[in-house]
């Protein structure tokens, strides 16, 4: 009879990281919807602490596995390890010359014309466009260069 509370625990337990990851789910899809700062603001924050959450609770399975190996591997631990990384925050998006964020003006297609991401500290960054390809005139624009100058100038900025 003692088995069977610790079983309910553990189905409840299971049962509350569902709903999280559901809730979880919504809230990255409601911030691609056209929202104010504040609205945003408070989302992330959820995002932020249910990823939290997803990361002790990657810990407690990872430590209780043996071998670890068979969890992270085997039981695709590795996807509790994604899902404890919090929503990105949009760096860059398409736009045309007078800044314009219109479907007109997106080459690719991409939600709410987003071209860039960054991670909640601004130090990781992912990107679609190639700025590397629009560096100098004879690749056919320098519109990329303003990125690595802006890289530059953080850095020395914050080496200073």
């Amino acid at each position: 009879m003692t088995q069977q509370p610790e079983g309910r625990a553990s189905q409840a337990y299971e049962l509350f990281i569902l709903v999280l990851t559901i809730v979880s789910l919504i809230v990255m899809v409601v911030m691609l919807l056209p929202l104010s700062d504040a609205v945003i603001g408070m989302l992330q924050f959820y995002d932020n602490l249910i990823c939290l959450i997803f990361l002790i609770d990657f810990a407690i399975r990872l430590r209780r596995a043996h071998p670890r190996s068979a969890y992270f591997i085997g039981e695709r631990g590795w996807l509790d390890l994604l899902g404890s990384i919090p929503s990105f925050g949009v760096a860059f998006r398409y736009s045309d010359a007078t800044g314009k964020t219109d479907s007109a003006a997106c080459p690719n297609g991409a939600q709410r014309n987003i071209a860039g991401i960054v991670n909640e500290t601004g130090r990781v960054l992912g990107m679609m466009p190639h700025p590397e390809r629009l560096y100098e005139t004879v690749l056919g624009g320098t519109d990329g260069r303003r990125v690595f100058e802006s890289i530059l100038l953080s850095t020395l900025e914050a080496a200073a």
